[in-house]
């Protein structure tokens, strides 16, 4: 009752008081960090064992079974889960939160080295990652037209620029699509004519068909790199490719 009372009696210290709460309990909403898509980070780690040609059933008992006895052995681990199905031994390994997952990776990479003499001798090496829930996509973007591939395409490669340039943005990937390519028809009789053969055509593309570093200029403002570039943007220079010498005149991509 002393409380209640103390506090009607000092109505102006109160309502004093509770202005200060409210002003620093909106100063500190104000400073804490809000983010629409939050880096969560799970540490969650995947042990995937190739076996090809392999039924589920010898997968799970060669492979996962032995895999997951070792791995159990490990601190910190909230949760393991496996699937073993034809030629693939795939193991879910999820670690309490607040371990580091670098840390959490050289358990594991450890634990499955330990056991790989338990291991058929014939086996791929088992590949460990970690996932990374941040790389996950959280926006598809679907184009469509009667505009020709080709065209699909080159507007699916500049919106992929714009995405990519927006702050905390990591990255844009495109799937689907055509992708431009150059097919070469030689005449086989014209190649026997002048002895060449499909690997001398390849090769002397693809050794037009580069830009060659040229090193680095070191200036009191910037470092310059030099880059000498030689990939064709057009079909027409492919023509005047040299293919080989034959009785001292060079023989041309046009000519066979």
């Amino acid at each position: 009752m002393k409380i209640w009372s103390m506090a009607v009696d000092n109505r102006t210290a109160v309502y004093l008081l509770m202005i200060l709460i409210v002003f620093f309990g909106w100063n500190s909403y104000q400073g804490l960090p809000r983010e629409a898509a939050p880096d969560v980070k799970i540490p969650l780690i995947i042990v995937a064992t190739p076996y090809i040609g392999v039924s589920p059933v010898d997968i799970e008992g060669l492979i996962t079974q032995p895999l997951e006895r070792e791995l159990k052995g490990l601190k910190d681990v909230k949760q393991i889960t496996s699937v073993s199905k034809e030629g693939l031994s795939t193991i879910r390994v999820e670690f309490n939160t607040g371990i580091d997952i670098d840390e959490g990776l050289r358990r594991v990479r450890d634990e499955v080295s330990s056991s790989r003499s338990q291991l058929p001798n014939d086996i791929l090496d088992p590949v460990i990652s970690e996932i990374n829930i941040s790389e996950f996509p959280i926006m598809f973007v679907n184009i469509g037209g009667n505009i020709g591939l080709a065209r699909l395409k080159k507007i699916a490669d500049d919106i992929q620029d714009e995405i990519e340039s927006i702050p905390g943005v990591i990255g844009a990937e495109i799937s689907g699509g055509l992708e431009p390519e150059v097919q070469v028809n030689a005449d086989v009789y014209r190649m026997n004519a002048f002895q060449i053969s499909f690997d001398d055509i390849a090769n002397a593309i693809r050794g037009e068909n580069l830009s060659i570093p040229g090193g680095s200029i070191d200036t009191k403002e910037k470092n310059l790199t030099i880059r000498v570039p030689g990939e064709f943007k057009d079909v027409k220079p492919l023509e005047n490719i040299v293919l080989k010498m034959h009785n001292g005149k060079p023989i041309y991509l046009r000519d066979v």
